[in-house]
């Protein structure tokens, strides 16, 4: 307190203070307390810098955990997607007979390759078409 000595709660006659001063000096440093407390929320409001780096920490968050359940997702899609590959090549196994599925590779084979001449043929045809003209 500017140069003078600190008060400590004795006035300087000696003499006790009285209920009713006792409880504004109370009054006076709750008020403070109060006063504080108002003065830092009214900077924390304001500080600008510091709640777009709240937002951002926010954002940056809530993308992580975003990217955490996609992958999650993703996982579960793939290890769903082996077990239906699986499980159905599996079937196959057992309910049709090596000799039949050999045939039936086979036969697709051909029909892929007789698919893929006469594509390959059709578009010979179409040039020779063309430079007829």
């Amino acid at each position: 307190m500017s140069g003078a000595a600190e008060y400590n709660g004795t006035p300087h006659n000696g003499t006790r203070p009285t209920a009713v001063v006792q409880e504004l000096r109370e009054q006076i440093a709750e008020d403070r307390r109060d006063l504080t407390e108002t003065v830092s929320a009214l900077q924390a409001k304001t500080d600008v810098e510091g709640l777009a780096r709240e937002k951002a920490a926010d954002a940056q968050i809530a993308a992580a955990d975003l990217a955490t359940r996609a992958g999650r997702a993703a996982g579960s899609v793939v290890r769903s997607g082996r077990w239906v590959v699986t499980t159905t090549a599996d079937r196959v196994k057992t309910v049709i007979p090596q000799p039949v599925r050999r045939l039936v590779a086979a036969g697709s084979a051909a029909v892929l390759a007789g698919l893929a001449a006469l594509w390959w043929r059709g578009g010979r045809e179409q040039e020779h078409h063309a430079c007829r003209r």
